[in-house]
């Protein structure tokens, strides 16, 4: 079967498969032997697979959708190709919630147009993103102001 190009995987939670990484031109594997694969992520799809660890998403995904990563505690590391259609790949800001989230790999223009749209680790204080071109850029959320009084 040709792993280039993704197929189908809407609403199913992957979590009883016991995934631990999801290659390039991705497909998921289930007991049953079927393969999963699909150009978009569907809400959900991945959400509570706790074993999941690294994602290297291929050239032809064109959306990640929200919650597809929710509570993936153990996903530390993410890798978007460079041939990303980026005119044409949308990504929900809510796809990475509460995962264990520290790196994400991809090229600089996909962190300009979507790096604020990645919901961070579990704490949520810093991202860092690796470049391809050996460079790197950390991300951190701003501490909440204290010195405001919430009873004004």
């Amino acid at each position: 079967a040709e792993l280039g190009q993704l197929q189908a995987l809407t609403k199913l939670s992957l979590a009883e498969n016991n995934l631990e990484s999801v290659p390039v031109g991705w497909a998921a594997t289930r007991a049953d032997g079927a393969v999963t694969r699909r150009e978009q992520i569907g809400v959900c799809a991945f959400k509570n697979c706790h074993l999941l660890k690294f994602i290297e998403f291929p050239e032809s995904l064109t959306s990640i959708e929200s919650f597809a990563f929710a509570d993936c505690y153990q996903l530390r590391r993410v890798k978007f190709s460079a041939r990303i259609d980026l005119d044409n790949f949308e990504l929900d800001d809510s796809a990475f919630n509460d995962t264990g989230l520290q790196i994400v790999e991809c090229t600089r223009a996909f962190y300009e147009k979507h790096g604020q749209d990645i919901l961070w680790n579990i704490d949520k204080s810093k991202l860092t993103f690796r470049f391809f071109d050996g460079t790197k850029e950390v991300l951190r959320r701003p501490e909440p102001d204290s010195s405001q009084d919430s009873s004004e």
